[in-house]
């Protein structure tokens, strides 16, 4: 299994990606398929493909029935989006080229919109560095929202519509209207990951350069404190 996605609405189905055999003459690609049992049995491939390779998937949360792909050409790298309004009965596959650049390009989903299910944010990995995409129409227009040199390490789209992004060469950025613009934000440390709880953000560091693996805020990323150090960390118990 390539990417495993639950339905944010329903705990028992669930996205696969695999690689199975496509065709009668026994070439294999990639495959998605559903889980209705939490991942205990799958059903039939809903999309199949001999010529991409599917790099993500994901269902939308306020409407179940919308679920979206990401796909990069296996020999020249094109990027691509499939999208379905009918949970996976047809799909359409878009060509992202002409919006995302000419140049071999792995896209991934990274979030649909929880409140609106025709809003993708995507990262797009080239030789020139990371992007944040996005679509407000189900892919059928993309913007380049954010860019860098850099890897992009951590993304989160927030409860209250903020989008804070960091790449691992240490810049990160906020937005405060759910992407629209983004304005430089100092974390005081090189975030890796983003996560949100009950109105906290909790954000993994880089331990050997910042001295501390977890750090939490409570006022929405303006301070962060350290939570966890790998030198607190034991291991296991003796035994006797």
């Amino acid at each position: 299994v390539g990417d495993a996605f639950p339905d944010p609405s329903d705990a028992m189905r669930v996205l696969a990606v695999a690689q199975a055999e496509v065709t009668h003459a026994g070439l294999w690609g990639d495959v998605v398929a559903m889980s209705d049992d939490a991942g205990r049995t799958f059903g039939a491939p809903l999309f199949q493909t001999a010529t991409e390779s599917i790099t993500s998937a994901e269902i939308a949360r306020s409407d179940p029935r919308r679920m979206y792909l990401s796909l990069s050409g296996v020999q020249l790298g094109e990027p691509y989006l499939a999208r379905s309004k009918n949970s996976g009965a047809t799909w359409e596959k878009l060509a992202l080229n002409s919006q995302l650049g000419d140049e071999p390009l792995t896209t991934r989903i990274l979030s649909v919109d929880p409140q609106d299910a025709d809003t993708l944010y995507l990262r797009t990995s080239g030789a020139a560095g990371d992007a944040l995409a996005i679509t407000r129409d189900r892919g059928t227009t993309m913007r380049i929202a954010l860019q860098s040199e850099a890897k992009m390490s951590a993304f989160l789209l927030r409860s209250n519509g903020d989008v804070r992004v960091a790449f691992d060469d240490g810049s990160a950025f906020v937005s405060r209207d759910r992407g629209g613009e983004f304005q430089r934000w100092s974390a005081g440390f090189h975030v890796r990951a983003l996560a949100e709880r009950e109105g906290a953000l909790y954000a993994s560091a880089d331990s050997r350069m910042d001295g501390f693996a977890i750090a939490l805020s409570r006022d929405g990323g303006e301070h962060f404190e350290p939570l966890l150090r790998l030198e607190q960390l034991s291991g296991p118990p003796r035994c006797g």
